[in-house]
């Protein structure tokens, strides 16, 4: 009997061993993930800060300077309606992820003392 228990308590250090390699696993993936969206982030940044100063000044370039301006403000309409959509469908989407997050049920990736205690009994 002491050779079960002996046997049930090596497979559970075993079983929990092998949970705390996936989790460290999930989370160095998890950072990895978040350390290129920051990377990918910043250049789409400068990308982005880029192409407007060169519509910039290709609108300086071929539009008559009486109509400069009124392009100008067409332009800087244009980017700020994309950019409003963009926030407004980012926001939803967080809103939906938070919310599914803080209702889901965590139950199975980290067991409870009672499901040790069960899986100890064994």
């Amino acid at each position: 009997m002491s050779e079960s228990s002996e046997t049930n308590q090596a497979s559970t250090q075993s079983e929990t061993g092998n949970n705390e390699l996936i989790s460290d696993n999930r989370s160095l993936r998890r950072y990895a993930q978040l350390a290129a969206f920051g990377v990918l982030s910043l250049l789409a940044l400068i990308a982005i800060i880029r192409f407007y100063m060169a519509s910039a000044r290709a609108i300086s370039i071929w539009i008559a300077p009486d109509f400069e301006p009124l392009f100008q403000a067409g332009f800087n309409l244009v980017i700020l309606i994309f950019a409003v959509a963009g926030v407004s469908v980012l926001g939803q989407r967080l809103t939906v992820w938070t919310s599914r997050l803080l209702t889901a049920d965590f139950s199975r990736l980290s067991p409870t003392a009672e499901k040790r205690d069960h899986i100890r009994m064994k």
